[in-house]
């Protein structure tokens, strides 16, 4: 599982490089967190087949290597998205000079048309970028839960339930 959310992860990341640099494109964060979750992923993978001292050493530390930087990719993350995704209204405009942008008094019915369709068109551009982000997010959660999920389960088999513990006094009590 994390193999395959390390390459999502990675894939997403690279999506971003479309736009103008933010936070999360000049850090990297996708495409490290996926290749080291995908690392993790197999190790974890040649552990269960192969097994020994070494691939489970390896193991545990890639898992808490892809722990960490989840967590350093959710905290971008955060920090991208409170930005935000901002474009700059000039983008749409053309200026035959060099000097500021000041728009004629009066525009042509195509330029209007051509803005409209230009605005527009940035909404729908930031939008996309907002669902992959949101994406990402998702996939950087579960890769979270991912990394987590086999300490769950190793102390979940080592510390019994209070009714088991209360079942087995119980049992020692009648001498059974």
């Amino acid at each position: 599982m994390q193999i395959v959310l390390g390459i999502l992860s990675a894939v997403l990341g690279g999506f971003f490089y479309i736009r103008d640099y933010t936070l999360l494109v000049t850090s990297g964060a996708a495409i490290w967190t996926g290749a080291v979750a995908v690392l993790a992923g197999a190790a974890a993978f040649i552990y269960e087949k192969r097994g020994g001292t070494y691939w489970a050493l390896l193991r545990t530390l890639l898992a808490l290597a892809a722990f960490s930087t989840a967590i350093a990719a959710l905290k971008l993350w955060n920090e991208d998205f409170r930005y935000g995704y901002s474009y700059y209204n000039s983008a749409c405009h053309i200026s035959s000079s060099s000097d500021w942008n000041t728009p004629a008094p009066t525009q042509s019915p195509e330029e209007v048309r051509r803005l409209h369709l230009c605005t527009s068109f940035m909404d729908m551009l930031k939008a996309l970028f907002r669902t992959l982000q949101a994406m990402l997010l998702g996939v950087w959660i579960l890769l979270l839960l991912a990394s987590l999920a086999p300490l769950w389960l190793y102390c979940w088999r080592i510390f019994p339930t209070k009714g088991k513990r209360d079942q087995k006094e119980m049992l020692e009590v009648s001498g059974i």
